[in-house]
């Protein structure tokens, strides 16, 4: 399992800085795609969300699968939200949950039971506070940002449409050529993501990243030949869309994690984002009176 989730973390880690907004005018080159978008990406203050979940995993005895729907309108300039999740893990487990952020307040309900309330003030503090340094840190290394979007573009096709552009990820990419190659970037990357870690006060050893971040982990990780694709809009300059499409064939990734008579054998993710109705006014509001009765957490009053 270790080995698996090793190889997914470097999914997460590597790709987690695709650009949020797309540049504009002409058709750019990634480079310079993921700098102006990078840039933009600080101006969106409210968006709408759609985001769809579905993996499915094949045993040698009952299959197993998991769906999940998130819906929403969040206000990032605010810190408020207003979002629903349901998901279906057959044959048995339903769940149906609605979230609201107003001001000070969290509101949380599953169904239509009780509101639990909790005061998060503080959580917003601590992550204006975390996103500042955050900002800090991206543009102090700038330079190196710019170093990590250009061995990014060896692995990109970018293509112009009539009212986006797309990037997609190149299939049969040899990943460990790809992380020798760059060896001496993810170092430094490593040593930025600690100092960001220490400043926020995380306590994150070296070790963990060295594990991660290896030539292995590279290669099985494109050996799956994951399906990506993201869409920005030309004039809004906003992601539009992403999807992720992976299998995975556990008995190649980590032959002990197979083993055994309900062991996954194989799994299917499906993973899709739809992102609209960028910097326009959202209504969030706190829930009616008689719409469930509110209940305090004790969080809240300590």
């Amino acid at each position: 399992m270790k080995k698996l989730v090793k190889v997914l973390v470097v999914f997460l880690a590597f790709f987690s800085q695709l650009p949020f907004a797309a540049a504009q005018d002409a058709a750019p080159s990634f480079v310079d795609l993921m700098t102006k978008a990078n840039q933009a990406a600080l101006k969106l203050e409210t968006f709408h969300l759609e985001s769809t979940l579905s993996v499915n995993a094949t045993t040698k005895s009952t299959p197993r699968s998991l769906t999940a729907n998130l819906e929403g309108d969040f206000d990032v300039k605010n810190l408020e939200l207003q979002a629903f999740l349901n998901f279906q893990l057959p044959p048995t487990t339903n769940g149906q949950f609605e979230a609201v952020v107003k001001g000070a307040k969290a509101f949380i309900r599953e169904g239509n039971k009780d509101w639990h309330v909790s005061d998060v003030s503080m959580s917003k503090q601590e992550f204006q506070q975390y996103f500042s340094k955050a900002l800090e840190v991206v543009e102090t290394n700038s330079e190196l940002e710019k170093e990590y979007a250009s061995a990014l573009s060896e692995l990109f096709d970018l293509k112009e449409e009539d009212d986006q552009y797309k990037i997609s990820l190149k299939q049969n990419i040899d990943g460990a050529k790809f992380y020798q190659d760059h060896e001496a970037l993810f170092k430094k990357m490593q040593q930025a993501a600690l100092d960001q870690a220490k400043q926020a006060g995380q306590n994150v050893s070296e070790e963990s990243f060295s594990k991660v971040f290896t030539a292995d982990n590279f290669k099985k990780f494109f050996e799956l030949n994951p399906s990506l694709e993201v869409s920005y809009d030309k004039e809004t300059h906003f992601l539009k869309e992403f999807s992720l499409v992976l299998h995975v064939d556990v008995a190649k990734v980590n032959p002990e994690m197979a083993r055994g008579e309900n062991a996954p054998q194989t799994i299917d993710v499906t993973f899709s984002v739809t992102v609209s109705n960028h910097n326009q006014p959202v209504d969030i509001k706190e829930p009616e009176e008689g719409a469930g009765n509110a209940n305090s957490a004790s969080s809240s009053e300590e």
